[in-house]
C-alpha cells in the first residue's frame, strides 16, 4: 500500500489528547492520541465523509510508535495506521481474491476466451469477495461466475465489480452482490474468502 501521500496536520492539543488531521488514508480523515501515548495504547481513528455510504465514524487501533504523541510523530501515525483493521479492510484491493479464483476455476488456455452465451448466467457465481465486509472499499469488489469458453469448452471465469462506495457493513456487501447478479446468492455454499483458497 502507497503511503506516501499520506500526510498529517496537527489540529488540536488539549485535556491529555493530541488531534492531527489525515489526508491520503481512504477514509480516515483524523486520529487523536494521548500526548503521552505508548507502544501497544489504543487511540481513535475518525473516518468518514458524512454522506449516507460513509457516516461519520470512529474506531480503535493499536499504537505502534515508539514516541509519546507529539513532536515528529510521522512515520509512527503511519505505521500504526496502516496496521488498524480499518485502514487494511478499507484499503484492501480485490484483484488478489479474483486471481486466486482464477487459479482455482479456469481451465481454458484460449488466447482469446469467448464465453457461451448460454453459459453467461449471473447466476453461476462460485466466489464473491467478502472479506472486511464492515468496511467500505473504495475500489469496489470482485464477484467471479464460472461460464464455458464457446471456443475450447473447458470451465472459464468471469468477473463482475460490485460494492464500489456501498454503505458499510456485510449486509449491504451480500446486497449489493445480489443486485448486481439478479439473484440469491447462496452466500454459504461459495468461497466469500481469500483464505478459503
Amino acid at each position: 500500500m502507497n503511503t506516501s501521500s499520506m500526510t498529517f496536520t496537527h489540529n488540536s492539543t488539549g485535556n491529555g489528547y493530541i488531534c492531527y488531521d489525515v489526508k491520503g488514508a481512504g477514509s480516515i480523515n483524523k486520529v487523536s492520541l494521548e500526548t503521552d501515548i505508548k507502544k501497544g495504547d489504543t487511540f481513535n481513528i475518525h473516518y468518514g465523509n458524512g454522506d449516507t455510504n460513509t457516516p461519520f465514524r470512529k474506531d480503535l487501533a493499536t499504537w505502534s510508535g515508539v514516541n509519546g504523541g507529539e513532536g515528529d510523530v510521522t512515520q509512527d501515525l503511519i505505521d500504526s495506521i496502516t496496521s488498524s483493521d480499518l485502514y487494511i479492510g478499507t484499503m484492501a484491493n480485490s484483484d488478489a481474491f479474483f486471481d486466486k479464483v482464477v487459479e482455482k476455476f479456469n481451465k481454458c488456455e484460449c488466447e482469446e476466451p469467448n464465453p457461451t452465451k448460454e453459459s453467461m448466467d449471473l447466476k453461476n457465481v462460485v466466489a464473491v469477495d467478502l472479506d472486511h465486509g464492515d468496511h467500505i472499499r473504495h475500489s469496489g469488489r470482485w464477484l467471479a461466475l464460472l461460464t464455458e469458453c464457446d471456443c475450447c469448452n473447458k470451465p472459464l471465469t468471469m468477473s463482475q465489480g460490485f460494492a464500489f462506495n456501498c454503505p458499510a457493513g456485510i449486509k449491504h456487501v451480500k446486497e449489493d452482490a445480489n443486485k448486481r447478479t439478479r439473484t440469491n446468492i447462496k452466500f454459504n455454499s461459495i468461497i466469500t474468502s481469500i483464505n478459503q483458497l
